[in-house]
């Protein structure tokens, strides 16, 4: 699917969201890079063979491997991918396949390919920041490899206010999201419920 035929409801390509066909508008979850590029809290556990990732938003999970293995040749397509870690002197690098196709990369609409190869770089600045960039490689999509600007993630102090929250996206919530602000949008109706 082409760049045209995505229309989201932020960035430059704006459309009014009842017309939007964002995935995530269908309580889809937002793939690995949005999860990421975003911004909303997150925790790393490490453990033996394998660092798990906990996303606040949507409360995702993901696991990168790091007890040696190869990214697969055929990987199968999942919304988060399969990720292989290792250490680069004091930066852990995730190369990541295997990303499902329905995938956007932002909310404009950005595609990505299961040809996409995601490598991301995290840096500890010191004990309490990190610094992250992703480089992509989607030979179905773009014409050649390129980065994500630099993320910064700062580390939360104990307590209620720093503790992953239940965020999660129902499809009942955004049914009723639809029905308050989405379908009555005079813009595209006329005010008039689209959905019966």
């Amino acid at each position: 699917m082409a760049i045209n035929a995505h229309k989201g409801g932020k960035g430059p390509r704006a459309v009014a969201p009842a017309v939007a066909n964002d995935p995530i508008g269908d309580a889809n979850p937002p793939g690995l890079i949005r999860t990421f590029v975003y911004g909303r809290p997150m925790q790393f556990i490490m453990l033996p063979d394998e660092v798990v990732n906990l996303f606040e938003w949507y409360h995702m999970w993901r696991q990168v491997w790091t007890d040696g293995r190869k990214l697969p040749a055929d990987p199968d397509l999942l919304w988060y991918g399969t990720s292989v870690g290792h250490w680069d002197a004091d930066h852990f690098v995730v190369d990541t396949v295997g990303l499902d196709d329905r995938n956007w990369i932002d909310m404009g609409g950005a595609p990505e390919s299961d040809a996409m190869k995601a490598t991301e770089n995290w840096h500890r600045l010191d004990t309490d920041n990190m610094e992250f960039v992703f480089t992509f490689n989607d030979p179905k999509f773009y014409s050649r490899t390129w980065n994500s600007d630099l993320r910064r993630f700062r580390l939360q102090t104990k307590g209620r206010n720093s503790e992953l929250e239940e965020v999660i996206f129902a499809p009942s919530d955004e049914q009723e999201f639809n029905k308050r602000i989405r379908d009555p949008n005079p813009v595209i109706n006329g005010g008039r419920t689209t959905k019966q």
